[in-house]
């Protein structure tokens, strides 16, 4: 006979079990599977929640920025000047990856509504585009007509976000008071001009909700007194956040100004990714605490086993069998234990995790945590290397008890009772 091992362990599982071996075979397949899918289930949820809330910044920032080289400014403030370079730029919007490349310029302002009032960075865009914008998105409602001024040469037109909304007690249509400083000579001088609220909207993300108001590009610049070449920087939008890195140092290698400087968003806004890749660590801790645990309970059902067989252990030694054959019984035994936990585990984990994907049932604090929802991300990859890594794990550290065959005298275990 090929295989006598796998040939006895077939033999073992098709008669009866003692009622004890029954109850350790199933808890050690229960807890794989818990294992298993626990796993399956966090990688999903970390993998769902870093990219939600990293397709938010990006989608309102862009990837990379192009700005004037400025040493002191803070990370969210108003950008010094720099003019347009149509040239530099086309030749930018070449690189393969970039989806498209926006002028942009943020000024702090003031929003007054009878006695509410709201400190705000105005962040202008340009209208045409808008479109184009992956900030629709975060749109909840807005106006189809534009509003302009009587001369139409710009939008009096701005998004607010639904806090700044509420904290102004202004709906769509509405008409507010803006309030800015422009400083000429040393000396400073407040601006005031009518807008309307033409759309609300919402990134569930509080730094930007407090603080951003979205307007036409014109507008801003004709509240700085700048030219139409005038802008504060570029938004750079790139078709996968994988090309970040390498679309940058193309930038820095071009033909652009000499002040200007190419920063990927992620550097200019920090704080938010280094809190997403802190749930790496997180994630890395839980599945090291699953697999161990599965680990563990595979390799105390198989001592068990291997005692409760101490009798049959000590005949097929008497027979002629050689230690390792009968290691590889209690071996196969295991492995086929181990399969039926993953392949549970595996089903209840993709299971739970495709129910919350298309069946949100899981509530978050959108205050602490930025979504609503609990976000779902499978990637079939890690799904895979989980199930190939807790084989494997588990399939090495079965072989340490299988060590206490090799000690049990054929004589000693047929006296055993």
């Amino acid at each position: 006979m090929r295989n006598l091992s796998l040939f006895i362990v077939r033999k073992i599982l098709q008669n009866k079990q003692s009622h004890f071996s029954k109850f350790i075979i199933k808890l050690s397949i229960v807890a794989t599977a818990i294992s298993v899918a626990t796993m399956i289930i966090t990688l999903s949820f970390v993998n769902g929640f870093q990219k939600t809330i990293s397709d938010k910044i990006y989608n309102f920032w862009g990837y990379i920025h192009i700005q004037k080289f400025e040493l002191d400014k803070s990370l969210i403030s108003e950008e010094a000047k720099i003019n347009k370079c149509d040239s530099c730029i086309q030749q930018i919007a070449q690189y393969e990856g970039i989806t498209h490349i926006n002028p942009y310029i943020t000024k702090s302002a003031v929003l007054k509504n009878g006695s509410n009032f709201v400190g705000i960075l105005l962040k202008g865009i340009d209208y045409l585009n808008i479109n184009n914008y992956r900030l629709q998105e975060f749109v909840v409602t807005k106006k189809t007509n534009t509003s302009t001024t009587a001369h139409s040469t710009y939008s009096i037109d701005v998004y607010l976000s639904q806090k700044i909304a509420d904290n102004l007690k202004v709906q769509l249509g509405d008409t507010v008071q803006l309030y800015c400083l422009y400083s000429s000579n040393n000396q400073e001088q407040i601006i005031k001009r009518k807008v309307s609220v033409c759309g609300i909207y919402k990134t569930g993300i509080d730094d930007y909700d407090e603080l951003f108001v979205w307007a036409d590009i014109k507008l801003v610049q004709k509240l700085n007194h700048w030219q139409a070449n005038d802008i504060g920087g570029y938004e750079i939008y790139l078709s996968n956040p994988d090309l970040v890195k390498t679309i940058n140092d193309k930038i820095l290698e071009a033909p652009i100004p000499i002040d200007w400087v190419s920063k990927p968003v992620d550097q200019i806004f920090p704080n938010l990714f280094a809190w997403l890749s802190v749930q790496n660590t997180n994630r890395n801790v839980l599945i090291f605490i699953m697999g161990l645990i599965a680990m563990i309970n595979l390799v105390t059902c198989l001592i068990i086993l291997v005692l409760e067989k101490y009798r049959m252990i000590g005949l097929l030694k008497a027979l002629g069998m050689n230690n390792r054959d009968i290691q590889k019984i209690f071996l196969y035994y295991a492995f086929y234990i181990s399969v039926i936990g993953i392949i549970i585990g595996l089903a209840i984990g993709i299971l739970f995790s495709l129910w919350q994907q298309y069946f949100p049932f899981i509530r978050l604090d959108e205050h602490s945590y930025f979504v609503n929802t609990a976000p779902i991300l499978i990637c079939w990859g890690q799904v895979f290397a989980v199930c190939m890594g807790t084989i494997f794990v588990c399939f090495f550290f079965l072989i340490i008890p299988t060590f206490v065959i090799k000690h049990i005298s054929p004589i000693q275990s047929l006296e055993f009772k």
